[in-house]
């Protein structure tokens, strides 16, 4: 099945756990939770009424009989409200930890790239190795090192809600994280545009070239072109047009991806541009702007991983 192989995957739970954890924040900020209640639990409200009377065991009237005194009666329907929006704001709280966690120690990975790339350059006899020719490996050895210190950042965020270090630590490095992510935002988008235009010449190449063999092969089917051309060329040029259609769809499938991935980032940076300026309190901004941004990042970011996946 494609969701085991993306559950088996780190950033495959990741993503399904932000999707969850994003549904969740959409259920609050909608209030979903009030309108299934209202909808549902209406007879509760019919059921208990808001007052009630009963005597009072001090307090008499004149002739000696009991006082009634009225009394406010909890709503069921509203105490059901309270309850649910509280589970669901601790469960969208819960899946940012759980996301967290699963993050924990991905510096590894941007540390293995470093590692692989100062060995490039060690090996090199330039030591100038990084800047000379393009501008490729310089940006390179700068994803890793902001690569790095992201997720350092995120291992020091997610060690001080779980309690290992104290809430000060989460207040510290959260907008050293959101900062450092925003970088490695433009880091992803250069890498991308550059990938998406080396695959759209290679399949406008690939393009002209089944072009050419399709003509070939309508020139062998004819019946007085076909006693002139060679049988094993036309074969030849057969199976080399039917490898051509498979490199074809797998070029289109990526140039997807490379759309996906795109959109994604533009849905990161709405997202991150909020909390790195600040824009809640200096434009007034509702938290609708980083739900819907942050659950369209988790749907486009499951949506590759699936493509990929499958």
């Amino acid at each position: 099945m494609v969701i085991r192989r993306i559950l088996i995957l780190n950033d495959g739970r990741d993503k399904i756990l932000k999707v969850l954890q994003y549904s969740a924040k959409l259920a609050l900020y909608l209030n979903i939770v009030d309108r299934l209640v209202a909808l549902y639990l209406p007879r509760l409200r019919r059921a208990a009424p808001s007052l009630t009377f009963s005597p009072s065991p001090t307090e008499k009237a004149i002739d000696g009989t009991p006082l009634l005194i009225a009394a406010l009666r909890p709503d069921p329907a509203a105490d059901a409200v309270r309850d649910h929006r509280a589970r669901l704001e601790k469960l969208a709280s819960h899946f940012s930890l759980a996301r967290k966690t699963v993050r924990l120690f991905h510096a590894l990975e941007p540390t293995q790239s470093l590692h692989d790339l100062l060995l490039l350059a060690a090996a090199s006899p330039s030591p100038l190795w990084f800047f000379a020719g393009s501008r490729d490996r310089l940006i390179e050895l700068v994803a890793c090192l902001v690569g790095i210190a992201n997720d350092a950042a995120d291992d020091l965020i997610c060690w001080s809600k779980m309690g290992v270090l104290g809430p000060a630590w989460a207040k510290a490095m959260t907008p050293v994280a959101d900062r450092l992510w925003f970088a490695s935002i433009f880091i992803d988008a250069r890498d991308v545009v550059r990938d998406r235009a080396v695959a759209r010449r290679k399949l406008a190449a690939l393009r002209g070239r089944v072009a050419v063999l399709e003509k070939m092969e309508w020139a062998a089917g004819s019946s007085k072109a076909s006693a002139a051309l060679d049988a094993d060329a036309a074969a030849d040029a057969k199976r080399e047009l039917k490898d051509l259609y498979v490199q074809r769809d797998l070029l289109l499938v990526k140039l997807r991806v490379f759309n996906i991935s795109m959109a994604k980032l533009l849905m990161d940076f709405v997202f991150c541009s909020i909390d790195v300026f600040d824009l809640n309190a200096k434009l007034k901004l509702s938290d609708g702007f980083q739900i819907y941004s942050g659950l369209a990042a988790a749907l486009l970011g499951s949506w590759k991983l699936f493509i990929k996946c499958k």
